[in-house]
């Protein structure tokens, strides 16, 4: 995994000329876009005992023909025989086409993204990674995972990259130094807690190149999902959501008639992940999750066979500050991904054109015009009852219960609301679900990701046990990029 692009030097590199084609070292902390010419050659590098550390290897073909790739491996002097041997994963990157730009810290045109192993450490398989054709005067970055393993010795070890090229009598041998330091980092951070974003669908979608069949079972589910829950924590990430599929049946009940999970299934799924440390298929051993995002079910339910409160929930994801339109619930609750994009396009349709008889949506013509110049719309809909949280109630108190009996309360956190803005429907809304959430358990904690309000008059700070800080508002882009506020960000 890389860090975010915002964060990186970007090395923008020119056509190659005619030439015999070159390899060179590069920093991990460079998105090495294809086209020509690499930076300063890496050196060295460095890590401490059970860290991973990365770089790349870049390759600039030949000006005038293509150049195959046939093989990069590398080998690392270790200290002495009792040292742990340093680990290493190849993959070959894979570029992404931008052809919308999202805010000034981008740029059309293709980017590194997706990483394939040479080897795919979960089952130990050789993938398509090598051998690659590089088009003349094009370039191809490889990507260069490494593990310090616990007991590794502390001093400048000596390491050789290999590449070999098609029609090459040996391989090219790249040097590099390795520092590690007189310290061991812990598998799993005592002080520091993360929880990243992973959609299940998401990880289907990928997998089946968006046409995911409806037969996928729960277990199949879970099994992909962990798996991507591993790899984050190859990174010391905790990647949310993964419950979803381990509480999906809520057609379970207690004795006396209320909705229940099956938490043996949970604790079967992920227990040893949660609280007793896994062994990671390359790198880690003992990594424990550092926080579990409670599913979003039951909240706001008004009744019916369709799960009303997943619909309100990505209904409001999607910027829309009003209710639900009272047409949606069935309809979007039997589409593929619950309707998710077909929100953001109906809303949107009417944001781009406030007159109803243009739209390009024919069920966009419900909506009225822009409100304050906010995405949202003014949806006509009936009037709708009182939301019903007593299933929602009864769920939160035994998901508490049940975590703290296991030993992960401390982790357990619920995602009331995201980035109500300075909506006041919406702030009303966050408040409403976090009350809610704190009646079942005022121990429970609720996560807001929002910008601090100038004026706190709806008091929504109150409800907030874990904030989450907007990053728009973190890394001062008004500064790189005077008319960030004017963009249309997705």
């Amino acid at each position: 995994m890389r860090p975010a692009t915002r964060l990186l030097g970007l090395a923008f590199l020119a056509s190659s000329a005619c030439g015999d084609p070159s390899a060179v070292l590069q920093p991990g902390l460079l998105k090495l876009r294809p086209g020509g010419t690499p930076a300063a050659p890496l050196t060295s590098i460095s890590a401490a005992a059970n860290e991973y550390e990365s770089f790349q290897v870049l390759i600039v073909a030949d000006g005038a023909a293509d150049t195959v790739v046939e093989s990069v491996d590398i080998s690392i002097d270790s200290g002495d025989a009792a040292s742990p041997s340093i680990l290493s994963l190849v993959h070959r990157e894979l570029y992404l086409n931008v052809t919308t730009v999202s805010d000034c810290d981008g740029a059309l045109g293709l980017w590194p993204d997706a990483l394939v192993p040479a080897v795919d450490p979960f089952y130990n398989e050789t993938r398509n990674a090598l051998p690659y054709r590089v088009a003349a005067a094009a370039s191809q970055a490889f990507w260069i995972d490494l593990f310090v393993p616990p007991g590794t010795a502390p001093a400048l070890h000596n390491a050789t990259v290999r590449v070999q090229l098609q029609g090459e009598p040996a391989p090219r041998s790249l040097p590099l130094q390795l520092e590690v330091f007189n310290f061991t980092l812990p598998s799993t951070s005592s002080r520091y807690a993360t929880t990243v974003g992973l959609s299940g669908k998401g990880i289907l979608m990928g997998k089946y190149l968006d046409k995911v069949p409806g037969n996928v079972s729960a277990a199949e589910r879970i099994a992909e999902r962990r798996r991507y829950v591993q790899l984050g924590l190859m990174h010391r990430l905790t990647l949310n959501q993964f419950l979803e599929d381990s509480i999906a049946d809520l057609g379970k009940h207690d004795a006396a008639g209320n909705p229940t999970p099956d938490w043996g299934a949970v604790e079967a799924d992920w227990g040893s992940l949660m609280h007793g440390g896994a062994d990671l298929p390359f790198g880690l051993r003992g990594a424990t999750l550092t926080s579990v995002q409670l599913p979003a079910v039951h909240y706001g339910e008004r009744g019916g066979k369709v799960n009303l409160s997943a619909i309100d929930e990505q209904w409001r994801a999607t910027g829309c500050s009003t209710a639900t339109p009272q047409w949606g619930y069935a309809y979007w609750w039997h589409l593929a991904d619950r309707g998710a994009q077909d929100m953001m396009i109906y809303c949107d349709a009417a944001a781009h054109d406030p007159d109803p008889a243009h739209s390009a949506d024919p069920r966009a013509r419900t909506c009225g015009p822009l409100v304050n110049e906010t995405r949202g719309c003014v949806l006509q809909h009936p009037t709708l009852p009182p939301l019903n949280n007593t299933n929602a109630i009864t769920y939160w108190r035994s998901a508490a219960a049940h975590a703290r009996q296991a030993g992960w309360f401390d982790k357990l956190f619920d995602y009331t609301c995201d980035e109500p803005n300075a909506d006041p429907t919406r702030y009303a809304a966050c408040k409403a679900h976090g009350g809610a959430l704190h009646e079942a358990d005022p121990t429970l904690r609720s996560l807001i990701t929002t910008e601090r309000p100038s004026a706190d008059a709806d008091n929504i700070t109150s409800m907030i046990d874990i904030w989450v800080p907007i990053v728009n508002f973190m890394d001062s882009s008004q500064k790189l990029c005077p008319k960030y506020a004017e963009l249309r960000v997705y």
